[in-house]
């Protein structure tokens, strides 16, 4: 035999060996099988095995598993271990052939960490959901609860409100202060708006209802306002507006409005020139010597008659002498004072 025989060993690389070098080949060699998504090596392709004559062996992926296709040993992956980070939402679920992916959290929403299903992230309080939307809570509305999206905005409670949207709790309705009345009631959508007490009324602190003011003593209420009671009559009561104006009692009398309690009358008529004299200033309207004479037919039974007429007073117990009724001399000039009946005109 001439010269010697050399022979070169190839070492197979991502291949596995088919058949041995010998004395009249080299080594064949056979690419590993790659397996495909769904599947996992179950072995190494070309690891040494028997001469590394093992192909990639490739076993379908069981239940609850990803398995991303490779050519050397690798354990299925679990997907309950493929999780979302805080804050963001499952966009496609894990499965055999791909692993979980994940996206933000839609607006106004929150997720904790870990999340492996589908579905929106949680909105937050003052927000709902609608259809995958997390939406502000209307004016009137408030939800306090983050944590469950099937739980809605609700309507505020009688005796709160919120006027502004986004709300987590309604806010208590406040109350009218001393001396007003209420403007607006309280609603879902917004607080009591307050005024003041009409004229000649007041109120206390704490008003929540519609309703006017009450009127003051002296004071009864006529249609919105609060009008004085008319000579004659008057009004104690200052908190209740049902109580009306009541004529003076018998015996009892005002000369003023606006009068509280009736006064009594006086026991006796005092006959002297005093008395005329407070008449006179009572009427306010002649002087104090034109309402007394030293003669009948004087000027007293002239501006007596025009007083009667003007307030509208039917009067009589006058003759034609002049005057008729009674005379009463007093006082040492010897003045006679006389009376004419009146009959005042109702009211």
């Amino acid at each position: 035999m001439g010269g010697n025989l050399k022979i070169t060993l190839q070492k197979c690389r991502k291949s596995y060996v088919q058949q041995e070098c010998n004395a009249s080949r080299n080594v064949i060699c056979e690419h590993c099988i790659e397996c495909a998504n769904g599947f996992y090596a179950n072995n190494t392709c070309g690891a040494n095995y028997g001469n590394d004559r093992l192909d990639t062996e490739c076993v379908l992926c069981p239940e609850n598993a990803f398995c991303p296709g490779t050519t050397e040993f690798q354990q299925p992956l679990l997907c309950s271990e493929q999780r979302c980070a805080a804050n963001q939402q499952v966009a496609t679920l894990c499965n055999a052939t791909h692993n979980v992916t994940c996206k933000a959290c839609q607006a106004n929403s929150w997720s904790y960490a870990g999340r492996t299903e589908l579905g929106p992230c949680l909105c937050n309080a003052g927000y709902e959901l609608q259809g995958v939307l997390c939406v502000a809570c209307a004016v009137g509305k408030a939800r306090q609860a983050n944590y469950n999206n099937s739980i809605v905005c609700e309507t505020c409670a009688v005796g709160t409100f919120t006027s502004v949207s986004a709300t987590i709790t309604c806010s208590t309705c406040s109350k009218c202060a001393a001396n007003q009345q209420v403007a607006t009631l309280c609603n879902a959508t917004h607080n009591v708006t307050c005024k003041a007490c009409q004229a000649n009324s007041w109120s206390y602190a704490g008003r929540t209802e519609l309703g006017l003011c009450l009127c003051n003593a002296g004071y009864d209420l006529q249609g919105g306002l609060c009008i004085a009671c008319p000579v004659g009559k008057a009004r104690q009561a200052n908190y209740n507006n049902s109580i009306m104006c009541e004529t003076c009692a018998s015996g009892t009398l005002t000369t003023q409005t606006a009068t509280t309690v009736c006064r009594s009358c006086s026991a006796n008529c005092e006959l002297n020139v005093s008395l005329v004299k407070k008449i006179a200033d009572f009427t306010g309207t002649y002087s104090t010597t034109d309402y007394y004479s030293t003669a009948m037919g004087g000027s007293s039974r002239i501006s007596w008659l025009a007083y009667a007429n003007s307030i509208g007073a039917t009067y009589f117990n006058i003759n034609a002498e002049g005057w008729g009724g009674v005379f009463g001399n007093f006082g040492e000039s010897g003045i006679t004072l006389a009376y004419i009946e009146f009959t005042l005109p109702s009211g």
